[in-house]
């Protein structure tokens, strides 16, 4: 097979984001939000859920209904999600909340993969974190990789994960600053962020508390936000907004329509 190389600019293929992560406080409407996304199933890994009725799998009241661990639950939603995908129904959508809460499923299946590999040495704890020297670190990291690859392919539109924020600091210019950041260990947050399309932060209106606003934007208050889609690069908008006591959510300003 010859390849052709290209002699001009060749047209972009990708509008809207494909891998999409959202970070905010708690409490600013991050599920409701992502419950009203049309064809959107949002993977509940903190039982938040069952206050509404929308498209939904808790994973965790799975878990305790077949007296499993939250790993081998959450890999049955996953078997059962790529047997629907290739058989009868794929869902545009897939929202995982949250993804901080998937770093202690990670654990779970380190321990794992810890247990299974030549290394292990009669290991009698119950979780990677007693290992020494911080080895834990990169059996996390390979087990976060692992589900993150497994989970990222299923929605035929966009994979979207909610985080929670950390607040961190950075020293510029002498100077001590305030920061916000992804709430996830080491290397797994530049891992997701580098394989991400657009993350944004999300937070409550200080002008009108019934506003949520996102912004695509970096700068020395928050250290990861950012699109490569053009339309929403350095973009800041109200997102979802409190109307007569109902919630409107405005995702047509994220997902735009696509030529075919």
């Amino acid at each position: 097979m010859t390849i052709v190389l290209p002699t001009q600019a060749t047209k972009a293929k990708s509008v809207n984001p494909r891998v999409l992560f959202i970070f905010s406080q708690t409490k600013v409407w991050k599920t409701e939000m992502a419950l009203s996304l049309e064809n959107n199933l949002v993977v509940d890994l903190e039982s938040w859920t069952s206050y509404y009725e929308w498209m939904k799998f808790d994973v965790r009241e799975y878990a305790l209904q077949n007296k499993i661990w939250m790993k081998q639950a959450f890999w049955e939603l996953v078997k059962s999600l790529k047997e629907s995908k290739e058989n009868w129904h794929q869902y545009d959508y897939i929202t995982i909340d949250t993804a901080t809460a998937l770093e202690d499923i990670a654990l779970e299946l380190a321990l794992e993969l810890y247990k299974a590999s030549p290394v292990w040495k009669n290991f009698t704890w119950t979780s990677v974190i007693n290992l020494p020297n911080g080895a834990w670190y990169w059996w996390l990291r390979e087990a976060f990789e692992k589900i993150y690859l497994q989970v990222r392919s299923l929605p035929k539109k966009c994979i979207i994960f909610l985080w929670h924020v950390k607040n961190s600091s950075i020293t510029k210019n002498w100077e001590e600053i305030s920061v916000r950041d992804i709430n996830l260990t080491w290397k797994q947050k530049f891992i997701v962020c580098a394989d991400s399309d657009a993350i944004w932060f999300l937070y409550r209106n200080p002008e009108n508390n019934s506003q949520n606003i996102i912004e695509f934007w970096t700068d020395q208050s928050t250290t990861v936000s950012w699109s490569r889609s053009k339309h929403l690069s350095n973009a800041q908008f109200v997102l979802s907004e409190m109307i007569d006591w109902n919630l409107v959510t405005h995702w047509d300003k994220i997902f735009i329509p696509e030529e075919n």
